[in-house]
C-alpha cells in the first residue's frame, strides 16, 4: 500500500483534452516537468492509483497532454 508520506504532489489534472483519451496535466514546478516518468500515481478517493503514460506532448514548459 502507498502512503501519503511516500509521494510528492507534482501537479494537477485539469480536464480531458479531445476525444483520444488525453488529459491536461499542469505541473506545480518546472523541475517536475523535466522528469521522464513512465507512470504517475493519482489520488482517487484517498487511494493512490498508478496510471501508466502512453504518450506525453508538452504544450508549454509546465503543461502537457498525457495519454
Amino acid at each position: 500500500m502507498i502512503f501519503p508520506e511516500n509521494v510528492v504532489q507534482i501537479g494537477q489534472l485539469l480536464k480531458p483534452h479531445g476525444v483520444k483519451g488525453e488529459m491536461l496535466l499542469v505541473f506545480d514546478r518546472k523541475s517536475y516537468s523535466d522528469r521522464d516518468a513512465s507512470y504517475y500515481f493519482l489520488e482517487i478517493d484517498g487511494i493512490f492509483v498508478p496510471f501508466f503514460v502512453e504518450e506525453m506532448c508538452f504544450t508549454s514548459d509546465m503543461t502537457a497532454r498525457v495519454k
